[in-house]
């Protein structure tokens, strides 16, 4: 019994960690040159090629304005753009300037 609500209470946690994380990755996104973008009011660069699926995008950025954290640390955000997150068209026009316009970022697409 002790171990059911153990888990119970792990699972709960786990749930209001990643609602949490969700929540913190919101926010429209603005492409201003090849490489960057506009997030959260900081300027973003690709860290690593973007990878574009039929269900949605990989994103790895790296800050490029106030370029460390409190710690020194270079800050990086990692995140899944979903297909189901936009309308039709954004998604379209999305996947349109990733796959041809910035061949600084590298974006790959990966048939699935």
């Amino acid at each position: 019994m002790f171990l059911w609500i153990a888990l119970l209470t792990i699972l709960v946690f786990e749930c209001i960690r990643s609602q949490k994380k969700i929540t913190s990755r919101q926010g429209a996104i603005a492409f201003l040159a090849a490489n960057r973008l506009s997030w959260q009011r900081k300027e973003w660069r690709f860290d690593k090629p973007v990878w574009v699926l039929n269900s949605g995008v990989l994103l790895s950025l790296q800050e490029v304005t106030g370029k460390t954290s409190g710690q020194g640390k270079v800050r990086r955000q990692r995140f899944w753009l979903a297909s189901d997150s936009m309308s039709q068209e954004e998604w379209r026009h999305l996947r349109q300037w990733l796959l041809n316009a910035p061949k600084a970022a590298g974006a790959r697409e990966k048939k699935s």
